[in-house]
């Protein structure tokens, strides 16, 4: 990997460490947002996975992490949206009008 000087990076979320301690075998489809808000700045991340190992199983759901250092350290992912069917492609969209963090995703019935 190139090193650039203004470009920093570092992992949101690991499966040999949080992954296999909740059974993650699939993740694909991070969306990071910049929340400025009441003198606040976050990074916010949403991704699919799956314990399942594969895109399109019955068990993907979509997941979420935020950092309020840059990018240099991360929570604990969490499970935002688990719903019958496999959920994809997760879009974050915050508002700075009204202060809201909006989640946009797709749900298959048929894969």
């Amino acid at each position: 990997m190139t090193e650039h000087p203004n470009v920093s990076y570092d992992w949101i979320f690991r499966f040999q460490s949080e992954g296999a301690s909740i059974g993650i075998t699939y993740c694909h489809m991070i969306n990071i947002e910049r929340v400025d808000y009441q003198g606040t700045t976050l990074l916010v991340g949403a991704w699919q996975a799956s314990e399942a190992g594969c895109e399109g199983a019955a068990g993907q759901h979509i997941r979420f992490s935020s950092s309020e250092d840059a990018g240099q350290t991360w929570s604990p992912s969490t499970c935002v949206m688990w719903g019958l069917h496999a959920i994809w492609s997760p879009i974050l969209h915050f508002d700075q009008a009204t202060g809201k963090l909006f989640l946009f995703y797709s749900e298959s019935r048929k894969v």
